[in-house]
């Protein structure tokens, strides 16, 4: 018996039988001026009324830790265009806004924004170039012999020390 699909799915299942593909954008501000405009793919695309220049950014999204927080995202730009590294070089990046929106080809009349942060860390390299945004994250290293009640109050006497 054929069962009938409401009209989000219909239209989910359209987008992803096509040959066009979903888009990863990437919007750097700057002080002065325009943002830089990137996009992950082979060419320049016009979305949202704008141009996208065409790049093979990598893009890591924020983690979830164990409290619920979530850590920093990451863009990592390659050195083709010197984008990145030009504003590095100028010390105009830090405290500059990432926003990262989605598209799919068959309408980028409207991106999808994913994330947005502000620029804590840059670190470039003479192939690519990495912006840390968001709050970056907290590590901490737990001792490995020094597990007890008394360095560790959340241990649960009785219960085997779990945490």
């Amino acid at each position: 018996m054929p069962r009938d699909l409401s009209t989000p799915i219909a239209a989910a299942l359209h987008l992803v039988s096509q040959d066009q593909a979903f888009l990863l954008f990437a919007e750097i501000s700057r002080p002065s001026g325009e943002p830089y405009r990137l996009v992950r793919a082979s060419r320049h695309v016009v979305a949202g009324g704008e141009t996208w220049q065409a790049c093979r950014f990598e893009f890591e999204p924020a983690e979830e830790t164990a409290d619920g927080d979530l850590s920093a995202f990451k863009i990592g730009v390659p050195n083709i265009s010197r984008i990145l590294f030009d504003a590095v070089e100028s010390g105009n990046v830090l405290g500059q806004t990432v926003t990262i929106f989605l598209g799919h080809e068959s309408d980028l009349a409207d991106l999808t924004t994913l994330v947005s942060g502000e620029i804590e860390l840059a670190t470039v390299r003479e192939k690519a170039g990495v912006l840390t945004c968001g709050e970056v994250g907290k590590s901490m290293r737990v001792p490995a012999r020094i597990i007890d009640r008394a360095t560790f109050p959340q241990v649960v006497s009785g219960r085997g020390g779990q945490i």
